[in-house]
């Protein structure tokens, strides 16, 4: 066999300068694909944050269809009983978000927390439970947006962080929050409020019900300093699910309906994020649920005097979506 016969047999291959060319072709198309695939991510998770919100209007209107009345925002702290007249007396701690379990299939959970406010006899939990035994440190899925920032506390379980108040590393985190203007007494200063959908004066169509907010939220860039979390049950001050009290607390310090402060949109949870407020994970705007049970997107560029008007529920001037 002659050396031009093996040269005739010889396999074609890429030369160095052709295999540089397909990689960086490859890199390129990695390039223009890599936006779209984060965009569609995004708007899956967003997706699912409406439809979760969705399942908190459909809550509310059949709680209100049942009972003639709305929940209250939550007890006047994680130790005291409710006590507002009506069918909500008579537990320990809860907030909306421990009434509405029953009506996003978490009956089981529901009865977990009226048991252990009838094993306390009216009197209090612990106060630092051991992780894992007590309802309020499980994480609900319907209550979490999978958008949020840092939604799996200390371990990767959905919990809160060391927040340099108290430290709620055992209690569950939720991203919803509920308008205090609408569940609670303003005309009292009283979280405790007894809401029926013919008080919203403004129409249910033209009011806030439920907004988003980080679970975890500081301005101070470290987590022992100024952290404020956000628990799905837990009535306690600073740690309350809820928006429009204004301050830090998520508590009321005047009677009255003063303008509602308006909503973040993606702050950095660690460096600019201002747990006074209501913020969105979400790009451009925040969803927010409608008392008439529908989800919107509120644009991030609506004007402060207009959100407030949406957030109050008899100012008189309903906000047009």
């Amino acid at each position: 066999m002659n050396v031009s016969s093996k040269a005739e047999r010889r396999q074609p291959g890429f030369t160095l300068v052709e295999l540089l060319v397909v990689i960086a072709i490859i890199a390129m198309l990695v390039t223009l694909l890599l936006p779209a695939v984060q965009a569609a991510r995004a708007a899956a998770r967003r997706t699912q944050c409406k439809n979760n919100l969705k399942q908190l209007g459909l809550a509310i209107h059949n709680m209100e269809s049942t009972f003639g009345v709305l929940p209250p925002l939550c007890a006047q702290d994680q130790f005291s009983l409710v006590r507002v007249d009506g069918p909500y007396q008579g537990v320990i701690g809860f907030t909306v978000f421990n009434y509405m379990l029953p009506y996003i299939e978490e009956q089981a959970l529901y009865d977990r927390c009226v048991e252990e406010t009838n094993e306390h006899n009216g009197f209090t939990r612990s106060i630092a439970p051991a992780p894992h035994t007590t309802p309020n440190s499980v994480p609900v899925s319907a209550y979490l947006c999978p958008s949020e920032p840092n939604p799996n506390g200390p371990k990767g379980e959905g919990r809160g962080l060391v927040d340099g108040i108290g430290g709620p590393t055992n209690w569950a985190i939720g991203n919803y929050a509920a308008n205090y203007y609408v569940f609670g007494s303003p005309l009292r200063r009283d979280v405790e409020g007894s809401t029926k959908f013919s008080q919203i004066s403004d129409g249910l169509s033209k009011t806030v019900f439920f907004g988003e907010k980080y679970a975890n939220c500081t301005n101070t860039g470290r987590m022992s300093a100024g952290l404020y979390t956000v628990l799905w049950s837990d009535a306690t001050s600073f740690w309350r699910p809820t928006f429009c009290t204004n301050n830090l607390q998520r508590s009321p310090t005047e009677e009255g309906y003063p303008p509602c402060s308006k909503f973040q949109v993606a702050p950095h949870f660690m460096n600019n994020c201002d747990a006074s407020k209501a913020q969105s994970p979400h790009p451009g705007g925040m969803q927010c649920c409608i008392g008439d049970g529908s989800v919107r997107f509120v644009d991030g560029d609506i004007d402060a005097t207009a959100w407030a008007s949406a957030c109050d529920p008899r100012d008189a001037t309903p906000y047009e979506w």
